[in-house]
């Protein structure tokens, strides 16, 4: 009996026993352990503290926080499942229209990503003087893509997604820091309050603010808020998840110039 508990605790393993190696008729019985135990071999301590008198056994401590687990380094107690590995690909192109199509074709090959960003150039100039120090491309038009799954699997994609749009873009980076990438999506988060700091003469308006498309117009919208962007020197930012076809609009305007604005606005939403 000792040694069965010792056994449980993993204190000891089935060869521990002289008799279930060495005695024939104990074989059967020692194989069968060894299979049973051998996959906790490779097991490691997760460094959850848990309160032995509160426990019941339940075993729920492995991927959901009970009230008896006091302490969690690895995060495996926090209430929800041990998280994925995340990859993230940054891609800057000269053009959103680029960015549109290097989307398209990625997810064209089958990679699905978590997540899918477009932040463009005028955004990457009002988040860059919001605070200079963001870690982001010096130029172009940029697309995230997230990754996530097991580490091979999301490396795996991540090298998919780079091998897609590297012939269309300026630059690409594999980003794996999981400080990097917070950074970047904390940048990301920041272009609503850094909109204001486009023109300080002109003024954002929320007129077809949000749209959405299908995939495979995507590219079609992109070229026409372009279009109308230079043909009536209408700044326009584009930013959001264009991942799923929607795209954020943020428009300005001289509020001064009423019936060039009606133009404008009119040639927008035609």
């Amino acid at each position: 009996m000792a040694f069965a508990v010792a056994l449980m605790a993993r204190e000891l393993k089935p060869e521990d026993c002289p008799p279930l190696v060495e005695e024939p008729k104990y074989k059967e019985n020692y194989e069968k352990l060894r299979d049973i135990f051998k996959p906790s071999e490779s097991a490691t301590e997760t460094g959850l503290i848990v309160h032995e008198n509160l426990c019941f056994g339940c075993g729920n401590c492995v991927v959901a926080c009970p009230p008896n687990v006091a302490n969690d380094p690895h995060g495996v107690g926090s209430g929800n499942a041990p998280t994925n590995p995340n990859k993230l690909v940054m891609a800057a192109f000269e053009s959103a229209e680029l960015a549109g199509k290097a989307v398209v074709k990625t997810f064209s090959s089958g990679v699905v990503p978590s997540a899918c960003e477009i932040l463009d150039r005028v955004s990457l100039q009002v988040l860059k003087r919001y605070d200079p120090n963001l870690v982001l491309p010096a130029e172009g038009d940029v697309i995230l893509f997230e990754v996530d799954g097991t580490e091979t699997s999301a490396r795996e994609a991540a090298e998919q997604v780079m091998e897609v749009c590297s012939p269309l873009s300026l630059t690409i980076k594999l980003v794996e820091s999981e400080k990097e990438m917070a950074d970047i999506w904390a940048a990301r988060k920041l272009v609503g309050a850094a909109v204001s700091r486009l023109d300080p003469t002109k003024t954002r308006i929320y007129v077809g603010e949000d749209m959405g498309v299908p995939m495979k117009q995507i590219l079609k919208l992109l070229r026409r808020v372009q279009e109308i962007s230079e043909e009536f020197d209408l700044p326009a930012m584009k930013y959001g998840h264009i991942g799923d076809g929607n795209l954020h609009l943020a428009l300005f305007i001289d509020v001064l110039k009423h019936e060039r604005n009606a133009r404008k606005l009119m040639a927008f939403l035609s």
